[in-house]
């Protein structure tokens, strides 16, 4: 039998800077989309794919477990007595070998989940560069589900397409009046007018965005959700198709002709090295400073990973490095926990780091400076700037509300100025905080030299991570997480005796955390 399960994959992502994550595709038949980590099966699983398993399972002496995950193909027996043939035919014959597996249990999904992955790391073992260390194969979650169906769309689209009709409305005149999925007409007993009555093949129709299939229609979908599938099927209206809608709630002990499954494989963890700069010296600092004032100079970048990494390796002062496990508060994916050890996110901003780490790493930096032969400066030291001194570099020195000099985030292409939390446009909804979040394309947090820089050429004064002040527990800028009004740099004061005036928008902050980084600023003390 030739082998399949290898054969329908796509890969779609929840989190687009999640691009640092791998290099190459490390799946074979998949779209690729550079640095994801978590990919979806391209079709529902079929029943073909599902033989396979079963097979293997009676080839390796397993007979109960072949007997325990067999589908039970009595339902279609139960649901369409005119279609007794399909009992003896629909799982077995070679006729149907492409279409979707149904009358399998939620708990057989699983079983096959596990199979998959073991399959997957007999291959993954072939390979001469494969540098993934653990990955787990499972049924999706219901968030995952709906935006993979999304395929890129808006989250207010309501089916994998665009438009709100079921059919094609638009394009070549040939399509015009085509089903676009398999669902039950509203007129008909049973599927009637896109011509099938019951499943079709898991290639049929149009793929959405991701190049996934049948994400609307044909057979519902088992998710991680005891007892929920989602996405229609041939024996629902359309409606039960929509994106949104909440679904089947069935007995996850009992099979039904209309439900299937497909799977995600999510990566958790990467070889990888530890993002250090080889060969520090006082040019390559040097270059990384702007002027602010006379004697006053500040970092182009939020200080990243790779240059608080060489500052760890260089003292050895290990109490001060990142603690990513913090990252599993605002997300389930355990590839998080590479995020400040992993060369793929090298030039992304050190977070979860501590105060008194921050200021650790400028007195180093400083010492280190001041000691090379060939510098710029005769003495230099590098701090945390004041509220003062930070709002007057992220404005060039100009009180203005953002760094861009206007009340907007987006430049007149529609294009996002900041790393930071959109609040939900009127009319919208967002299946959760992080949908919301990746309006403007980032989760978490971006490369520390994403969007544009300031009229001095600094990068991310607003958004992307909020920088730590010299006064302890005070911070500025606002950070992927924060809506518009942290993101501030002036805000009116208001003190009476003040009124009018602006005054930097300062924030307090509580400790270490994902959304805090920091920035130096460089005082020349001698020429």
């Amino acid at each position: 039998m030739k082998n399949c399960i290898l054969s329908a994959f796509c890969v779609f992502t929840l989190n687009t800077n999640a691009q640092f994550l791998i290099k190459e595709n490390p799946f074979p038949n998949t779209v690729v989309t550079q640095g994801n980590y978590l990919y979806m099966s391209q079709t529902e699983v079929s029943n073909l794919q599902y033989r396979e398993f079963l097979n293997y399972l009676k080839n390796n002496k397993q007979l109960n477990e072949v007997n325990l995950n067999y589908p039970d193909t009595t339902v279609w027996d139960l649901k369409f007595t005119q279609f007794k043939p399909l009992q003896l035919y629909y799982f077995t014959h070679p006729a149907y070998n492409n279409y979707p597996v149904v009358g399998v249990t939620q708990e057989q999904a699983m079983v096959y989940c596990k199979w998959i992955k073991e399959q997957l790391i007999k291959h993954l073992k072939k390979k001469k560069n494969n540098s993934i260390l653990k990955f787990t194969v499972r049924l999706p979650t219901e968030n995952e589900w709906r935006y993979a169906a999304l395929g890129g769309l808006p989250t207010s689209a309501l089916f994998p397409w665009p438009g709100d009709s079921i059919k094609i409305t638009t394009g070549a005149k040939r399509d015009i009046g085509k089903w676009q999925a398999n669902v039950k007409s509203t007129y008909g007993v049973i599927a009637g007018l896109d011509y099938s009555t019951i499943t079709t093949p898991v290639f049929s129709y149009w793929p959405n965005g991701y190049k996934l299939f049948n994400m609307a229609g044909n057979v519902s979908e088992w998710t991680a959700t005891p007892g929920k599938a989602l996405g229609g099927d041939f024996d629902h209206t359309a409606s039960f198709a929509q994106i949104n809608h909440p679904g089947l709630d069935l007995d996850n002990t009992k099979a039904a002709c209309n439900v299937g499954f497909r799977y995600v494989i999510e990566i958790e963890e990467i070889e990888h090295n530890v993002p250090i700069i080889q060969k520090l010296n006082a040019k390559k600092i040097e270059k990384q400073m702007v002027k602010v004032d006379t004697n006053l100079y500040a970092s182009k970048f939020e200080t990243s990973n790779e240059w608080f990494n060489t500052f760890i390796n260089q003292t050895g002062l290990l109490q001060n490095a990142s603690n990513d496990s913090a990252w599993l508060l605002n997300t389930p994916y355990t590839y998080r926990l590479m995020y400040s050890k992993y060369e793929g996110t090298a030039n992304f901003p050190v977070v979860n780091i501590s105060y008194k780490a921050a200021i650790e790493y400028c007195k180093w930096l400083s010492t280190f400076y001041n000691s090379q032969a060939k510098r710029k400066f005769k003495k230099v030291e590098f701090t945390l700037p004041s509220a003062q001194e930070w709002a007057k570099a992220a404005t060039a020195g100009k009180p203005e509300a953002f760094p861009w000099h206007g009340n907007f985030m987006r430049n007149s292409r529609g294009v996002y100025l900041a790393n930071y939390f959109p609040e939900k446009p009127i009319g919208n909804t967002y299946l959760d905080s992080s949908q919301a979040r990746l309006q403007d394309n980032l989760e978490f947090t971006g490369p520390v030299n994403s969007y544009f820089d300031n009229k001095i050429g600094l990068y991310n004064c607003a958004g992307n991570v909020a920088e730590m002040l010299i006064n302890a527990n005070e911070c500025m800028g606002g950070s992927w997480n924060s809506t518009i009004n942290f993101l501030k740099i002036y805000v009116p004061s208001s003190t009476q005796s003040t009124y009018g005036a602006l005054v930097p928008n300062v924030t307090i902050y509580n400790g270490a955390n994902t959304e805090l980084g920091f920035r130096v600023f460089m005082h020349v003390l001698e020429q």
